[in-house]
Formats: C-alpha cells, sequence, structure tokens
C-alpha cells in the first residue's frame, strides 16, 4: 500500500529543477554515528546529507533519548493502550506498539539565519498547493477526532474526502478511544500555528494492489471462518503545523544540540505533528531547525527530521515495511512513493527552496 506520499502535507511542491544543485549523499545512511559526526565544514548547499534508523519505541527511548525527548508526540506520550472485549466476553485491553522510523538530513541554506522566514510554512494555500492529489482543510479544536468522540457526536470528519457518493475513508467513524491525542492541548487558535484534516485518494494501481489482498483475505476467511476487514482506499490525517523564532520558544526539555549537533544559536523552527492517521501510522512528526552558520553569517544551516511511529501491527505485514523503507515492488522511481528516504531528502530540498528566497 501506498503510505509514503501521505506523511506530511508540509513538503512543498516545487519544480525539481528548482533543487538541482542540491546533490543526496546518502553515504551514512546506514551509519547515524557518522552522520552525527559530520563536520560543519563538510556542510554545503549542493548537498543534502541523509541518514535514517528504525527502532522499536523502547528501544528509540533508551539509545536514542534524545531524539526520544525531542521527537515523541509530546513530553510523556507513551505507546497507547487499546481497550476491548475479549473472546470471553470480558473487558481486555493490550499495547499498540510502534515501530519508529527516523530519517534525518542537513543542508546549508543561502540566507542568513535570522533571515528566514519559517512563518511561510505555515499557510493552508501553501499546504494545498503540495499535491493535487493531497487535500487539506483548516479544523478547529472542536472538530478534533479525540473532541468529537468525547462530545459523543456523530463523526462526520473525513467525509469531505468522499466526494460523489465514494467510501473511500470509513475507518474514522469505527474510532472508539482516542484518548492519547489528549496527552497534549492542540489547535488553540495561535496565529503561529494552523491545524488541518488531510486525505489523500490511492490511485488506480494501489486501490487494486488493496482489493486484491482483500479478496485473498475473504476468500482464506470464508474458509477458516474469520472476519473480514475493510481497508480504507486512502490514508486520513489531523496535524497541527506550528513555527517558533527561537529555542526558548519551542520549550524542548534538552538543547536542540543534542539532535542536531550543531553549537550554534537556533533561530527558527517549524513543526508538524500529525496525532491521528486512520491506518498504518499512529502519529508522526517533522521538526526543520534553522541555526547560524558558526563560519559564514550569510547562510544558515538546517537539520530536517522525519518521524513515523508505524504501528508494528502494520510494520510486520508482509511487504510494506519494504515500501515504506522503499524497496518495494511498487515504490516509484520519483515522487513521494519512492518511500520515505527518497520523501525526507526531497522534502528537505524543497523546504530549502522556499526558506531561501
Amino acid at each position: 500500500m501506498n503510505f509514503n506520499k501521505l506523511i506530511l502535507p508540509l513538503a512543498l511542491v516545487l519544480p525539481l529543477s528548482a533543487f538541482a544543485e542540491r546533490k543526496i549523499d546518502d553515504s551514512m545512511k546506514a551509519n547515524p554515528a557518522a552522520y552525527d559526526k559530520l563536520p560543519v565544514t563538510a556542510l554545503s548547499s549542493d548537498k543534502v546529507f541523509y541518514t535514517e534508523y528504525i527502532q522499536s519505541f523502547a528501544d528509540w527511548n533508551n539509545s536514542n533519548a534524545a531524539d526520544a525527548q525531542v521527537m515523541s508526540l509530546y513530553e510523556g506520550f507513551k505507546e497507547p493502550k487499546i481497550d476491548f472485549i475479549n473472546a470471553n466476553n470480558q473487558p481486555d485491553s493490550l499495547i499498540d506498539y510502534l515501530t519508529m522510523y527516523v530519517a534525518k538530513t542537513k543542508t546549508v541554506l543561502n540566507k542568513p539565519a535570522a533571515q528566514v522566514n519559517v512563518k511561510a510554512m505555515v499557510n493552508l494555500d501553501t499546504l494545498n498547493s503540495i499535491d493535487p492529489e493531497m487535500k487539506s482543510k483548516q479544523i478547529t479544536a472542536n472538530e478534533l477526532m479525540n473532541n468529537v468522540l468525547a462530545a459523543g457526536k456523530p463523526i462526520t470528519n473525513f467525509d469531505w474526502c468522499n466526494a460523489n457518493g465514494s467510501d473511500n475513508i470509513l475507518k474514522p467513524k469505527q474510532e472508539k478511544h482516542l484518548d492519547y491525542i489528549g496527552g497534549k492541548k492542540w489547535c488553540d487558535g495561535s496565529e503561529r500555528s494552523l491545524c488541518v484534516e488531510s486525505c489523500y485518494l490511492f490511485n488506480k494501481v494501489w486501490r487494486g494492489a488493496i482489493k486484491t489482498e482483500a479478496g485473498v483475505r475473504a476468500a482464506k476467511n470464508l474458509i477458516t471462518g474469520g472476519q473480514n476487514r475493510r481497508e480504507d482506499l486512502g490514508v486520513a490525517m489531523q496535524s497541527e503545523i506550528r513555527y517558533y523564532v527561537s529555542e526558548a520558544e519551542f520549550g524542548a526539555r534538552i538543547p536542540l544540540a543534542q539532535v542536531t549537533h550543531i553549537n550554534t544559536p537556533v533561530r527558527g523552527i517549524v513543526e508538524q505533528s500529525s496525532f491521528y492517521y486512520n491506518q498504518v501510522f499512529k502519529y508522526s512528526k517533522i521538526l526543520s531547525i534553522i541555526q547560524e552558520h558558526p563560519t559564514d553569517a550569510s547562510k544558515s544551516i538546517m537539520t530536517n527530521i522525519v518521524t513515523m511511529g508505524v504501528r508494528t501491527h502494520s510494520w510486520e505485514k508482509p511487504m510494506l515495511a519494504d515500501h515504506l523503507q522503499g524497496e518495494g515492488l511498487w515504490n516509484d522511481d520519483a515522487g513521494l512513493t519512492a518511500g520515505i528516504p527518497w520523501l525526507s531528502q526531497n522534502m528537505t530540498k524543497k523546504i530549502a527552496g522556499i526558506l531561501e528566497k
């Protein structure tokens, strides 16, 4: 299934020719330690350096504690519990385990850090210009999925994704427990933030693949007596996009230099927290951090971190992990359907092009 195109409306679309000067250096893709030790003198505006790692949520918090503190959905976030009625008709619960996919990039911006306008990234028109197939609309706190459930209202979120009587997105209507979202106050109406509801409907190739898989599963269930499960034909998500003009305003529990490994003042941050997904992901966060260049005042350094909290039971499905890593049978050669590595690398190129204006 194509979940790589859906991750964030933050990757603004610009002609690829605008980024021809920035080449991808993924020589440290499998070596995050070498990436972290990369000297500032090695960075340039014609390269995007890339690394990644994949860990369980527990291991992430233990062995990459700095990343976990900054890139968790919010302070104190834990893998949520799912309450259900078991086969003995008794209340039960289980943990919705997460597999963390963390992708990092660095590049140099040809603009002084103090002149980079991070506010430009928090704009609905900009978000809707990303991709004609990705649609976003602004929402308020009352429209957050967890608040709709808590109010006991009918769930009409994402109905707008189902144009002309279609039923592409149905899973949101089946939600029962979204208490984990309420661990932080989202969508406070601040002029520094924007909350959106977004949907991406799969193309014909992916629809065909999903329906074929569903058909095979239905045939097996007919024999075994299992329960059929209807898959959505797209991804639905809710997100908050917020900008900060200083590290103090961002309010991280640790210095951001512990995640960027660059010891210069932070002059701007863009944070996108996607706290609701209808399938595959539990949450995602993208953080773009702008810092002063230590030796050239006419330039700045941007670190981009993409963190995907993939539901482990989804990650373990055949082929899905391969597709998220850009190694699947149906990954495109270009575009966001190429996988999370391509997504992260080219998002950095696109954001850099916008912030350099």
